[in-house]
């Protein structure tokens, strides 16, 4: 596969849904994400730790994080991620997908916090998916790669809407006024 911008042959990253060019820096995604609100009018503050570029002001239900329009990572409060996440989860609709293993390099990656400027940590997800997630325990913040935060919401597991616990016991409390 080819860079669609310089026609340079693409990088693609075990794990990940999507492909870089190592020659001009261009992605291409394989998968559709989910779906964020560019919020225009706040002004860009950080640089992408991915790619450099300034990242805009964007939402996904009633959160607000930072977004790379070119990479199209995220940058989200801890807490915010948790609680995104669980929303979504509940929300959820089809069936779980299959987990895939991610590349092991990816572990070895340096990214740095657009806040701090320090080191992020980058482990693996132990949630819903499997992927490698970074995070800066000094500012609160997680930074997930284009198609992570999908991965997270449609692995497997109890707390998913799908997979039918979570609505029977969800239906329950409403039948039961609560």
């Amino acid at each position: 596969m080819n860079c669609q911008n310089c026609a340079a042959p693409l990088d693609v990253v075990l794990g990940q849904d999507y492909a870089r060019c190592s020659y001009c820096g261009t992605f291409t995604f394989f998968d559709e994400p989910v779906p964020v609100e560019t919020l225009e009018s706040d002004s860009a503050r950080h640089p992408c730790p991915l790619c450099g570029v300034p990242m805009v002001r964007a939402q996904i239900a009633r959160w607000r994080m930072w977004h790379c329009l070119a990479c199209r990572g995220l940058l989200v409060a801890q807490g915010d991620f948790r609680a995104m996440l669980a929303y979504k989860r509940a929300r959820a609709t089809g069936p779980p997908s299959a987990s895939l293993p991610f590349d092991p390099a990816l572990l070895e990656r340096v990214i740095h916090c657009p806040v701090c400027q320090g080191r992020m940590d980058t482990h693996p997800y132990y949630g819903p998916g499997r992927f490698v997630i970074d995070n800066c325990h000094v500012c609160g913040v997680v930074w997930l790669d284009y198609g992570e935060l999908r991965k997270a919401i449609d692995g497997r597991g109890r707390d998913r809407r799908s997979d039918g616990a979570l609505t029977r016991w969800l239906e329950r409390l409403a039948d039961e006024g609560l």
